[in-house]
């Protein structure tokens, strides 16, 4: 939100947007799919999709592209089909659990599971559709003494004062 008040401040024309709708899966770090909206209908812009996912595998791009076809907070004229770059397949696992400390401990079963197979933890990634949720995760991961890595454990002194330098420019622009 700040940098969208800084692009208004410092710039009348020739602006330009990059980044990616669908990573709105980090509203967590602030990022708002209405940005893109109000920033296409405000400069009358053009969109060039960025169409070729090189980082993931195939069947994660192809569980994306399902995911994306109901996202009913995406406008349709912001829908992409994102194609793959990678051939190996890839695997997901959904878990479904009755409440949140058995989730926890039904994710870090499989976690145990995905170890012992040779896998390493920087193979994996969790996502959460609540931060909440994740609160139990951690305690159970760490009663575990599984290694993770979080929003809060990547906070660095230099990220606080980017971020609070742009806290002072919202200010002074308001």
């Amino acid at each position: 939100v700040v940098q969208h008040h800084f692009i208004d401040l410092v710039t009348q024309q020739n602006t330009m947007l990059i980044g990616d709708i669908w990573q709105s899966i980090y509203a967590f770090r602030g990022a708002q799919v209405d940005l893109y909206v109000n920033f296409y209908y405000k400069h009358k812009a053009t969109i060039l999709f960025l169409d070729t996912n090189f980082r993931s595998a195939k069947e994660i791009v192809s569980m994306s592209n399902n995911f994306t076809t109901y996202a009913e907070f995406i406008p349709e004229f912001l829908r992409k089909d994102t194609m793959h770059f990678k051939t190996n397949q890839g695997h997901i696992d959904t878990l479904v659990s009755l409440g949140n400390h058995e989730q926890a401990q039904l994710v870090v079963s499989k976690i145990k599971d995905i170890l012992s197979s040779g896998k390493s933890v920087s193979d994996i990634a969790i996502l959460s559709r609540v931060n909440y949720y994740l609160l139990f995760l951690q305690k159970e991961l760490l009663k575990n003494k599984i290694p993770f890595i979080s929003k809060e454990n990547m906070v660095t002194k230099e990220i606080l004062l980017v971020l609070n330098f742009m806290k002072l420019l919202d200010k002074i622009s308001n």
